[in-house]
């Protein structure tokens, strides 16, 4: 049993405003229901659409559960200083470091690495498709800074560190280290209420959170030129700048403590990140839904060959394909180009087991984004005695759609388009269009 005297503040915890108290029970459960309420929109909204699937959602559940996390601290204005635990004291700055800070990181990092498994993967492509003439061998390759450069990544290193799985296991192990090193520096206390915040365990969060604060900057700073169609160096960048502000006026008025405002239990500055962190959430995953949304309004049923003009085209294609490295959406011209090739092939069953594993099976690597009715019907379609013909079909024209009302109006507006156009005027999409 642990002396806990030697642990508590000097002089008696003040009696708590009621004011004060009303927060530290009010903001907790607002930032629980309206998390709550928006990660449940979020999974809902995801099973239909293919920009949310694009999104790592583990890792943004898991900064909205640091959010949660915190929250639990202001409930020590609503119980009591006295009657609040040690280990809460301890664990819940480095578990929210853990669980919040960590996830941004990553998927800055996945957004890195996701750019070179698309551009490796694309120099393969090019290598193949190059061999049809020299021409097509100078469209694809572009020295350009942000149209195409390679990676200097072997392909399978590539793969895993894009992968979800990868950037799942990464987040695991060190949200485990951070409730590891939380316990540790509070396992003389754990039995013990009201105590001060450990001196070690404060220098802890400085530096967790020094370091993250690094690898986000030049995580960020590396991807800045970039390309970024999904919008997530912005998502990145306003996180971070709810989060960093919050820290630092936390910092700020709980060192210098104005008036000995929360001495004398008026306010509790913790307020501050917590909103800070509350209010990026807050933002963020409704922000998501609305951009999807927007998106998936501007998918209408194909009216024109626009875009087959560009795949028939073996320059176009080589521009187009580039393009797609850039909007970080190139599996959808490999499973264009591999499903024509099946079934040009007489759609065997076991290339059809092929085609699922690389383009339908959750999680793969080169995963296509389809609505998750229809991926449900294909993975039975697959698992039928006998199975359908048109199996892929309806995921054939869903992506056909997507590229052509994502991916084509994007590519038009790009340098690669005017320099493909300036190649071969006659194949001008505008000009080709006007004679059919």
């Amino acid at each position: 049993m642990s002396n806990c005297s030697e642990f508590l503040p000097e002089d008696p915890p003040p009696e708590i405003s009621p004011f004060n108290k009303f927060l530290g029970i009010f903001l907790p459960v607002v930032t629980w229901i309206y998390v709550g309420g928006c990660t449940i929109v979020y999974l809902r909204e995801r099973k239909k659409s293919s920009f949310l699937k694009k999104r790592l959602t583990g890792l943004v559940i898991t900064s909205s559960l640091g959010i949660c996390v915190l929250a639990i601290y202001p409930l020590r204005e609503f119980v009591g200083r006295e009657r609040f635990p040690c280990l809460f004291t301890e664990l819940i700055p480095l578990v929210t470091i853990g669980l919040f800070g960590f996830p941004l990181v990553i998927r800055a990092l996945h957004f890195y690495w996701r750019i070179q498994l698309n551009r490796k993967l694309a120099s393969s492509a090019f290598a193949k498709d190059a061999e049809a003439s020299n021409q097509v061998k100078q469209a694809a390759q572009f020295t350009d800074a942000g149209v195409y450069k390679q990676t200097m990544l072997d392909l399978y290193t590539a793969r895993i560190l894009a992968s979800k799985g990868w950037a799942w296991s990464l987040q695991v192990t060190f949200t485990i280290a951070f409730v590891a090193a939380a316990i540790g520096l509070s396992i003389d206390r754990l039995d013990c209420q009201g105590c001060e915040s450990n001196p070690n365990s404060f220098l802890a969060q400085a530096a967790f959170t020094t370091v993250l604060l690094v690898i986000a900057v030049v995580g960020l700073y590396i991807v800045r030129k970039e390309r970024d169609p999904l919008g997530i160096k912005d998502e990145m960048k306003l996180c971070y700048t709810f989060s960093f502000t919050g820290l630092v006026l936390n910092v700020i008025f709980d060192s210098t403590d104005p008036g000995d405002t929360e001495e004398r239990g008026e306010f509790f500055w913790n307020y501050l990140l917590v909103f800070a962190l509350w209010m990026s959430q807050a933002v963020l995953m409704p922000y998501q839904i609305y951009i999807s949304k927007n998106i998936e309004s501007q998918r209408k049923v194909r009216r024109t060959s626009e875009l087959d003009l560009v795949l028939d085209s073996d320059i176009g294609k080589e521009y187009f394909k580039t393009h797609l490295v850039n909007e970080l959406c190139i599996e959808n011209y490999f499973f264009w180009r591999d499903v024509n090739a099946w079934k040009e092939a007489g759609r065997s069953a076991e290339g059809a087991k092929q085609l699922y594993d690389i383009y339908i099976e959750r999680n793969s690597v080169l995963e296509i984004n389809i609505g998750h009715n229809l991926y449900v019907e294909i993975t039975k379609a697959l698992q039928q005695d006998k199975m359908p013909d048109d199996i892929f079909d309806s995921a054939y024209a869903e992506i056909m759609l997507l590229m052509e009302t994502n991916s084509l109006p994007r590519f038009k507006k790009s340098s690669l388009y005017k320099e493909w156009a300036g190649e071969d005027s006659n194949l001008h999409l505008e000009t080709a269009m006007e004679s059919i």
